[in-house]
């Protein structure tokens, strides 16, 4: 009976260190956008990356119609970022990447 008592304890444990462990992002991505053109829609893909928990959303450039993006190279996928701009009705023209770091 007292083992029942453990089980919760237990994945409480696995739960806070699981949360605990934060993801490197350790590759910057500059994306070129041509419908980048209004403070609306980078609104709307700031927030949009915000709910994506591998992508953070740096900043963005309506001069040169660019976002720039931080994000793990292991989980990144290009597939991803480019339907969230076909969802706000844009393209990505250019994927440029510069490695922040050695995370090894």
């Amino acid at each position: 009976m007292k083992y029942i008592l453990y089980i919760p304890l237990i994945l409480l444990v696995v739960v806070l260190v699981n949360n605990s462990q934060e993801i490197i992002k350790n590759t910057e991505v500059t994306v070129t956008i041509p419908q980048l053109s209004s403070v609306n829609i980078s609104n709307h893909l700031k927030n949009e990356f915000d709910n994506y928990n591998n992508v953070d959303f740096v900043n963005e450039s309506l001069i040169s119609n660019t976002i720039v993006l931080h994000v793990d190279e292991l989980s990144y996928n290009e597939e991803i970022v480019d339907n969230i701009l076909y969802k706000w009705g844009c393209e990505a023209t250019d994927y440029y990447y510069r490695k922040l770091f050695n995370s090894e």
